[in-house]
């Protein structure tokens, strides 16, 4: 069964080349970080009443960023896990 697992793997990844992954798990984290700060900025100006205070803010958007930051994270993690050895043996 771990062979034909291994068979899989080899067909459907086809030697990813490392440089390359890190080239993309860079692009990703350069694009994605901006737009989730940009939308929690965006949130955070539209969602709160008017009174609340700057802190009330600076909590609700750290909670917010450590929540969502998972949707950053998940997809490297795997893409990293599934990433195959170059030497293709």
């Amino acid at each position: 069964m771990l062979w034909i697992a291994a068979e899989v793997q080899r067909f459907l990844f086809m030697c990813i080349n490392t440089p390359s992954l890190w080239l993309w798990h860079r692009f990703f984290y350069a694009a994605s970080v901006p737009l989730l700060v940009a939308a929690i900025i965006y949130g955070l100006s539209y969602m709160p009443s008017r009174r609340s205070s700057w802190a009330v803010k600076l909590d609700v958007g750290l909670a917010w960023f450590s929540a969502l930051s998972v949707l950053i994270l998940v997809p490297t993690d795997v893409a990293s896990t599934l990433q195959v050895d170059t030497t293709c043996a």
